[in-house]
């Protein structure tokens, strides 16, 4: 694109200010003071540090006032999620550099200090490569659960790739303020076809079997490249941050789950069910039921969210308590699958309204949008290429149409918005509708639309 010789001019030093007002309204965990002495075991964590030269692309922490407790970085370390490396790294800390020290973990073998370049404005330092000073009582502040584990796409043969240096987020969107959805391990490839407007994050390849949009956002400065050229490289334009859930308020002693980062608020227990809201650091919802294998929780969201009042949350991004008894619930049947953007031909889903798992009225026409960016290198030909009906869940048809013309032909880079009319069903219920885009009858781009049918 035009774009992006200009871009390429943009610092990776830039902070976005969204990153420092998400670090500022972060909620303060619970945290019980007690004494802690001596120097952590040397041997009970990283047996090394970071090389001369890292990848620090952001200024990721405040600097300590005066008389404050304090953190000094004693060699390049990693700043991660959590007190260990099978926790994702969010940032580095060059030697040298300081930080506000907010507590320690429960066996002292890491610390926690106040950053801004993580959602609940708290990462965690090796404590073996720090020295601190003014601390005092230190807090004992409680690990978060590990991440769950997502996978990226493997690159073609040439095509451009990006290797995670550091296990790290693969996010909804290109910011620390869009929920995650899990971490890549160190040393992954994955396919990579784009590139936000400040050229700090990657948009990846997912498998989208297990991530129903098909791609996920990596930050640029925590990966290596190969086959990247910037200037071949699309400019995908940022999703809407969801929407922040306000579910009903828990009851003393019922089953709760408690957001330790923000976290998508889904339909159904994987990442292939669309997300219907967020949750922030530190909100709490009640919690229903579990998925058979035990790692995602069914939460009470309110019949504003979904018709039952209820949505599932990932396990690996929230805290529960009383869930000793909370029964195995069953899923319910997850949606079509759309195949990840490939080739000369291929597009990303870049917004649609109403969003997925919207509540409409029985028997309400609406339109139905989708706007798509054109990923690959040939031109969308409004002679040859077609959009078209594919199936409807239930077999219960929204639309009438099967077949749309494009209006244009849309080059490389460009976008293009698909309308269809729709009416919601006379039943209340969950329905939706597959279609795709076509050239020259075969299928290329495969996207969707769930809509939640209330009275």
């Amino acid at each position: 694109m035009t774009r992006v010789d200009n871009l390429r001019r943009i610092a990776l030093t830039a902070i976005p200010m969204a990153l420092i007002l998400a670090a500022c309204s972060s909620a303060t965990p619970e945290q019980t003071v007690v004494v802690v002495t001596g120097a952590p075991d040397e041997g009970a964590t990283e047996a090394t540090a970071l090389p001369a030269e890292i990848p620090t692309a952001v200024p990721i922490a405040p600097t300590p006032g005066s008389g404050d407790p304090t953190l000094i970085a004693k060699v390049n370390t990693a700043v991660r999620s959590g007190p260990g490396t099978n926790y994702p790294v969010y940032a580095f800390m060059s030697g040298g550099q300081t930080a506000t020290l907010a507590g320690t973990n429960d066996s002292g073998t890491h610390y926690a200090i106040v950053v801004t370049v993580a959602s609940t404005g708290t990462g965690w330092i090796d404590a073996q490569f720090a020295d601190i000073s003014n601390a005092g009582d230190l807090a004992i502040i409680e690990a978060p659960p590990p991440p769950p584990s997502t996978s990226f796409s493997p690159p073609a043969p040439g095509e451009p790739a990006v290797v995670a240096q550091e296990s790290l987020f693969v996010r909804t969107g290109p910011s620390e303020q869009y929920p995650a959805y899990g971490t890549a391990e160190k040393g992954a490839r994955g396919a990579v076809f784009g590139v936000d407007e400040t050229l700090q994050w990657f948009t990846v390849r997912l498998d989208p079997s297990v991530v129903g949009k098909g791609h996920g956002w990596v930050q640029s400065n925590l990966v290596e490249t190969e086959n990247v050229d910037l200037e071949d490289l699309t400019v995908v334009e940022a999703p809407a941050i969801p929407e922040r859930v306000a579910p009903p308020e828990v009851a003393p002693g019922d089953p709760k789950a408690t957001a330790v980062d923000y976290v998508n608020v889904r339909t159904g227990p994987s990442t292939n069910y669309p997300a219907i809201a967020m949750a922030q650091p530190g909100g709490s919802a009640g919690v229903s039921g579990k998925n058979s294998d035990g790692q995602w929780w069914q939460v009470i969201v309110g019949t504003s969210y979904t018709p039952s009042g209820l949505a599932w949350v990932n396990a690996g991004y929230v805290v529960t308590e009383n869930t000793e008894n909370v029964p195995v619930v069953e899923a319910p049947p997850p949606p079509d699958v759309a195949p990840p953007p490939s080739g000369t031909t291929a597009c990303v889903l870049v917004s649609q309204s109403p969003a997925d798992a919207t509540i409409v009225a029985a028997g309400t026409s609406f339109n139905m949008t989708w706007t798509f960016q054109n990923v690959g290198s040939t031109t969308w030909d409004e002679n040859t290429t077609d959009v078209n009906f594919v199936a409807a869940a239930g077999g219960v048809r929204l639309s009438s149409n099967d077949l749309l013309d494009l209006s244009t032909s849309v080059k490389p880079g460009e976008q293009y918005s698909v309308v269809v009319p729709m009416k919601a069903p006379s039943s209340n219920g969950q329905y939706g509708e597959t279609w795709s885009i076509n050239e020259n009858n075969t299928s290329f781009c495969q996207f969707y639309n769930i809509i939640d049918v209330s009275q």
